[in-house]
């Protein structure tokens, strides 16, 4: 077997590995998630991944935000950004 041809059918095995990998299902957590300030028990619950005091918040720092609720404790919501 020649090099072309083998170099030619590791292209092809590679080509439908990536593309079978895309027809496998993945949970999307934008539509299963809710949004910072609404009331939550776990992490998992929240887009933001971050449950704190039994709500969902913004925890990194400079995030947007549209009120203090949005963010985490102690950052509060200073011109769109948890401060």
């Amino acid at each position: 077997m020649s090099l072309l041809r083998i170099l030619r059918n590791l292209a092809v095995l590679v080509i439908l590995t990536v593309g079978s990998l895309g027809l496998i299902p993945r949970p999307m957590a934008a539509a299963s998630c809710i949004g910072a300030g609404a009331a939550c028990t776990q992490f998992t619950q929240c887009c933001s991944h971050a449950c704190h005091n039994g709500r969902c918040c913004n925890f990194i720092y400079g995030h947007y935000c549209s009120s203090s609720v949005d963010c985490c404790s102690p950052y509060v919501c200073f011109r769109n950004r948890c401060v």
